[in-house]
């Protein structure tokens, strides 16, 4: 059994970011930029994409988010490896989810939790509170955290070394408390949002889900 060389979060501290004010350049511990986007860029960038692809925006929006969350997954890997000393997929499942935990709370992400009490169904679900659009935009009574749904369908299609999609069935901008997002495959999904526009709840989305085949 791997162990790991250190148990310190990678994240914790104040020297996870450093700022050379001079070169006005910050950097996390492992040397990649870090750049802020704030509320109004992201609102801006959602607005664009509404005029320029109109109801095909949030399909935009979701291939965006997945091909980015790839890349963050990467990079997450090429950074914690060698700080633990154990490659991120042979780490144990709680230490990873942790790290993609408190990965998300040092970029602004949003509060992540992973249930993966059907992993061995081959369903993942992830509850992320203040996601980046939910209470920022007016989504007309639909799920507006697609950007986050393309987030996680990349990151963990990354990890797991073939294609995932991730379905949101829950959203903060539709009175829930939180939002929430069920990670599978493709197949598997195709039916939630028609589901989950019939009126069906969280839990009988993911029960449903839970039934399918893989």
């Amino acid at each position: 059994m791997l162990e790991l060389k250190t148990t310190a979060s990678y994240f914790g501290g104040r020297d996870y970011v450093k700022t050379d004010v001079r070169r006005g350049v910050a950097r996390n511990r492992g040397g990649t930029r870090i750049l802020t986007l704030t509320s109004d860029f992201l609102i801006g960038l959602r607005n664009a994409l509404v005029f320029e692809c109109g109801k095909a925006a949030d399909t935009v929006m979701k291939s965006a988010g997945k091909k980015w969350g790839k890349s963050f997954a990467t990079r997450l890997a090429k950074e914690l490896g060698p700080y633990y000393g154990v490659p991120l997929e042979e780490m144990p499942l709680a230490v990873f989810t942790g790290c993609l935990v408190e990965s998300f709370n040092a970029h602004g992400l949003g509060k992540l939790t992973v249930d993966v009490s059907l992993y061995d169904k081959g369903v993942l679900v992830c509850t992320v509170e203040n996601p980046m659009y939910a209470g920022m935009v007016d989504s007309n009574g639909q799920p507006a955290d697609t950007l986050m749904a393309g987030i996680l369908a990349g990151v963990f299609s990354q990890l797991a070394g073939r294609e995932l999609d991730c379905v949101q069935t829950q959203c903060q901008n539709c009175g829930a408390p939180d939002s929430r997002f069920v990670i599978s495959l493709e197949d598997r999904l195709a039916l939630v949002e028609k589901w989950r526009n019939e009126g069906r709840s969280h839990a009988e989305l993911v029960a449903a889900i839970a039934q399918t085949r893989a």
